[in-house]
């Protein structure tokens, strides 16, 4: 009698967290896989749409200009940033 595998223990790429149930997946540029949790996932996500509201807020109130706070990550078609 054949016994039952043993089910692989996926950890997160970010908190070290086991996870379990529903993971996210990804392969990085270099090559490399990354298993996140979904509430490391939404924590990212937060803090991104957290640095973008700031940096809006920052144009509107006039302390920074537009192309200081955006134009390093804008890249042409061409790949020129």
């Amino acid at each position: 009698m054949d016994k039952p595998k043993k089910k692989k223990r996926i950890y997160c790429t970010w908190c070290k967290a086991e996870i379990e149930g529903e993971e996210i997946y990804i392969r990085t540029r270099r090559g490399t896989e990354m298993h996140i949790c979904p509430k490391c996932w939404r924590q990212r996500w937060r803090a991104l749409l957290l640095v973008i509201k700031a940096k809006f807020e920052a144009i509107e109130s006039g302390v920074s200009c537009f192309d200081d706070e955006f134009l390093a990550h804008i890249v042409l078609p061409d790949g020129a940033a």
